[in-house]
């Protein structure tokens, strides 16, 4: 079986160690041909959907050095979001849970988050909903709306929730980004900062527009709240709102405790594991019509507890 990896892959500083190693794979191509081949494995790097041949699309996220690999596409396109992975989730026993292999890693479920010094020692009060931003290019975002209209959502709910809403900056939302962001929610008297987790454990839920800091919230039994269609927006464990923006709602606690273990264990690996193994698990997608073919050696979890 051939594999061709997109081309894009091979730009990315992070990874350089690891391509340089698929450079020396016979079997392994530096750019994606337009032929469709029944021996022939395309990997494309951060694409939607509409991918034709038996393919893969990979991405970065979920948890710190996690990347994972959809056979069918990303965000609202990805297999998370169908049935099978639904019925998948609920039936799947870890070896070890999710939130087990985090506290292990000191409770670092993501990268560090940014601290404004000003938050640093503050007890925030008097909070119903925390918004948790997202980087306003970031390509999930502009899979359902454009950079530009995402600042039109942080102003709609800073106007529906008031002074209730506390805006958690993403660490990525630094220079004019972060002016903007801080500006508009300082025209509706809403808090807004660059703060750690520890904000929502002190909220009802959690609004995110699609963003993967849902993750961060199942793993602390935090609700969560989806604006726009992305990863889990068919997953019991997020109340999906359909662009409105909720007062209450019911979610599935456990479920995203569930959904954890699968990502860990099913879905994500570690991106800083040996060129050797990218090239294993990339034989096996290779190899495998299922849905979910990660073995489970070769995951994030099970990478994680190997290089202890």
């Amino acid at each position: 079986m051939r594999i061709e990896l997109d081309s894009y892959i091979f730009t990315m500083k992070m990874w350089k160690g690891t391509t340089d190693r698929f450079k020396e794979c016979e079997y392994i191509s530096q750019e994606i041909s337009k032929k469709v081949s029944p021996d022939t494995f395309k990997i494309f790097w951060g694409s939607f959907s509409s991918l034709s041949g038996h393919h893969a699309v990979i991405e970065t996220g979920f948890f710190k050095d996690a990347s994972h690999l959809d056979v069918n596409g990303l965000y609202q396109y990805s297999t998370l979001n169908t049935p099978q992975a639904i019925r998948e989730i609920d039936k799947f026993s870890p070896i070890k849970s999710a939130l087990e292999i985090i506290n292990e890693m000191n409770g670092a479920s993501k990268y560090p988050q940014g601290q404004d010094p000003e938050w640093r020692n503050v007890d925030v009060d008097n909070i119903e909903v925390v918004l948790a931003c997202q980087n306003p290019t970031d390509r999930s975002v502009c899979s359902v709306m454009a950079a530009e209209d995402y600042y039109q959502f942080i102003d709609e709910a800073c106007r529906f929730y008031g002074d209730k809403l506390f805006i958690k900056l993403h660490p990525w939302n630094s220079g004019e980004k972060g002016e903007i962001i801080r500006n508009i929610a300082s025209g509706h008297n809403v808090r807004a900062a660059k703060i750690n987790h520890r904000i929502i454990e002190k909220c009802k839920f959690v609004l995110v527009f699609n963003s993967t800091y849902a993750v961060d919230c199942f793993l602390r039994n935090v609700p969560v709240a989806q604006y726009a269609p992305g990863y889990f927006y068919q997953n019991p464990a997020v109340q999906y709102t359909g662009f409105t923006f909720p007062t209450e709602i019911k979610t599935d606690i456990e479920f995203g405790q569930k959904t954890c273990d699968f990502l860990m264990w099913k879905y994500c690996f570690n991106h800083s594991m040996p060129a050797e193994d990218w090239i294993k698990m990339f034989e096996v997608f290779a190899n495998s019509r299922e849905m979910f073919p990660m073995p489970e050696g070769l995951s994030y979890a099970g990478y994680n507890l190997r290089k202890r």
